[in-house]
């Protein structure tokens, strides 16, 4: 039993990638709102489930085709120049793989 290959049985990497990035903004919205409320602690903890929800998205979705994270942009020479994290990255997945145009958003 692999609860990431049934994962991606049910769902398309667009959807995966999707609600990661949609969990990692909830924890930290809901993060800094304790921390503004007052409760540090607990607005501390909530922060740090953000970063492995941010880090699945980047690295835990590929594409079935070419393997590219759909959070990465496709490295042109344009791409280059943008460089690596955060300027390589994209805030929200994207539907069709910019290196081998494979739709993402469908199993």
């Amino acid at each position: 039993m692999n609860p990431l290959r049934e994962l991606r049985q049910v769902f398309a990497p667009y959807e995966i990638a999707a609600g990661a990035v949609v969990i990692q903004i909830t924890f930290i919205a809901v993060g800094i709102a304790f921390l503004f409320v007052g409760r540090q602690p607990a607005g501390f903890i909530l922060l740090l489930p953000a970063v492995p929800a941010g880090m699945f998205a980047q690295l835990g979705v590929h594409c079935p085709r070419c393997g590219k994270s759909p959070m990465r942009f496709y490295m042109t020479a344009w791409g280059e120049e943008r460089g690596g994290l955060p300027m390589g990255q994209r805030g929200w997945p994207e539907r069709r793989c910019s290196s081998c145009g494979t739709a993402l958003d469908i199993l």
